[in-house]
């Protein structure tokens, strides 16, 4: 029969339970650094007593070491393949560091290590979704360097198939939805949905920055028809998706010297591909962008007309009409002044602030606003809620409801008793999904801005 595994118990239980079992703990120096627990047999009253009084005080600062640890690990491997290499020893280093005290040999010792590890390293984890992905699986790209510190291999998260359910211990990450099991589940989600939120919302800035940065190099005045007349220069240029299913858009650089076009630079889902096609040299006669087919010419190698053929239907795809790409330009613009309309008359209505309603539990009412979008999935299909704002209210004994929110997202707050008191509870109260999973959300998101700014702050204050 397997021995069971014991389960997590809280610290004065834990104590106990040590001290029943005769085990004392010492202090010993690993790698010259790290205070760990040794347990051996103790015999009289006293040595139980310093036992349990080790074990609190280790227990009490491996916060502290785990946290150093943690902000040391993701400096030595955030930043290019050299500077990765340089801090590769001391990397391997921290790694092992850690393993030692995620294994303390005690299972109340091992809890609040688990603890603070997982809060450490999403506290200092940088917001590129690698990062992301590296502490889930334990593997670090793009060589998949492995440490023993992955929160699936640690039973921290798991992924799910079933997306139907979205409760407020999930979290969605390029197309993938995982779950947070375990004590703190709630806290922990919060923190990775809000890691994810700051992450995709700091690719969309980086994004529109390099589109930006291509678009900008254009020659004044150049455009793709005047290209096709023979005209030269450079060109940037958006490149819509095929259809809604493929993702195959962005924005392409090229140059033409009036007779051929070859490829600058790209940004976008065809990036890899166009990068290719330059590195690879190819160019592109200007007068095939007259042509309804680009078909192989005899004497060409199929490697070749593959990436011309592929570089001139990127470029024939962006021949949409001004007149579309105008006019969807402003209904884009519409709902975007709708919105902010929206959200105005939400923020005079307001009588506290977010950060002090989500994080102090201020009585009154907030705007509460999501800067991304708010995904649900029906079955195999996901509908995106843009610009998600409404007003929420807690009275003075902790009760929460939601006031008034938008007709336009209506789907979104269709569960019953929304609109009526609930008893106290954490942030949402205990609203149902997914306007509580909102609430949740908005509050990761204050309080890592919370704790920026008074990282900020020390940081301007020692200097």
């Amino acid at each position: 029969m397997s021995k069971k595994k014991p389960g997590f118990q809280p610290l004065e239980a834990g104590l106990k339970d040590a001290t029943e079992h005769q085990k004392a703990v010492v202090m010993s120096t690993i790698s010259g650094r790290l205070g760990l627990p040794v347990f051996k047999t103790v015999e009289t009253t006293k040595e139980k007593d310093e036992a349990v009084q080790a074990l609190r005080k280790w227990i009490t600062g491996v916060p502290n070491q785990m946290n150093d640890l943690a902000r040391r690990f993701w400096e030595c491997v955030n930043g290019d393949e050299a500077h990765c290499s340089i801090h590769h020893v001391e990397w391997t280093e921290i790694g092992e560091a850690i393993h030692d005290l995620l294994n303390p040999g005690v299972q109340i010792a091992k809890q609040a290590a688990h603890e603070a590890y997982v809060l450490a390293m999403i506290q200092h984890m940088p917001t590129k979704r690698w990062a992301i992905l590296a502490l889930l699986n334990g593997k670090l790209k793009p060589t998949d360097v492995a440490f023993s510190g992955g929160l699936i291999n640690l039973e921290v998260v798991k992924e799910v198939s079933d997306e139907t359910n979205m409760t407020d211990t999930m979290f969605r990450l390029l197309n993938r939805t995982y779950q947070v099991t375990g004590k703190n589940a709630r806290s922990i989600a919060s923190l990775l949905t809000s890691k994810v939120e700051q992450t995709n919302e700091e690719a969309r800035d980086n994004f529109r920055e390099r589109v930006n940065a291509l678009l900008n190099q254009t020659t004044p005045g150049l455009t793709l028809e005047k290209v096709k007349n023979g005209e030269s220069g450079k060109l940037g240029f958006s490149v819509r998706d095929t259809n809604r299913e493929t993702r195959d858009g962005g924005v392409l650089l090229i140059h033409s010297d009036g007779e051929k076009i070859c490829v600058l630079d790209a940004a976008g889902h065809f990036q890899r591909r166009t990068n290719e096609i330059r590195t690879n040299g190819r160019t592109l006669l200007v007068e095939s962008l007259s042509w309804d087919d680009f078909r192989q010419p005899k004497m060409m190698e199929y490697g070749i007309y593959k990436d011309l053929r592929f570089l001139w239907s990127v470029i024939k795809r962006s021949e949409q009409s001004n007149t579309e790409i105008e006019l969807r330009q402003e209904s884009r613009q519409a709902f975007q002044k709708a919105c902010d309309a929206e959200r105005a008359t939400f923020a005079a209505k307001a009588t506290v602030s977010p950060a002090d309603w989500l994080l102090k539990k201020m009585p009154g009412t907030a705007l509460i606003s999501m800067s991304g979008p708010w995904i649900v999935k029906y079955g195999e299909k996901e509908t995106p809620y843009w610009y998600v704002s409404f007003l929420a209210e807690r009275t003075a004994d902790g009760k929460v409801r939601i006031v008034e929110f938008p007709e336009r997202l209506k789907n979104l707050f269709q569960s019953p008793n929304l609109t009526e008191l609930t008893e106290p509870g954490d942030t949402s109260g205990n609203l149902a999904y997914p306007p509580s999973a909102m609430l949740r959300k908005a509050y990761a998101i204050e309080l890592n801005r919370s704790r920026l700014a008074s990282e900020t702050d020390k940081t301007v204050k020692s200097e």
